[in-house]
């Protein structure tokens, strides 16, 4: 949890979009799908228009169904 404890603090500094989804994607490389997916969903409301907005939607939708059949 190292890593996240500075993409945390980084994140702090730095906010730009691109650092909400790539953290996204750590943490859900790390099996954090919960904090992963809110990563993606501030990625998306601060750059709506972005190119991949379809594929990161489409990813969101796949996490929170899985996330729904663990509960």
């Amino acid at each position: 949890l190292l890593l996240g404890q500075f993409l945390e603090q980084w994140l702090g500094v730095r906010h730009t979009p691109v650092v909400h989804r790539d953290y996204g994607t750590v943490l859900m490389k790390q099996g954090d799908f919960t904090r992963g997916a809110a990563q993606w969903e501030r990625y998306l409301s601060r750059h709506p228009t972005a190119r991949d907005a379809e594929r990161v939607k489409a990813q969101l939708t796949e996490i929170r169904r899985a996330i729904a059949s663990l509960n």
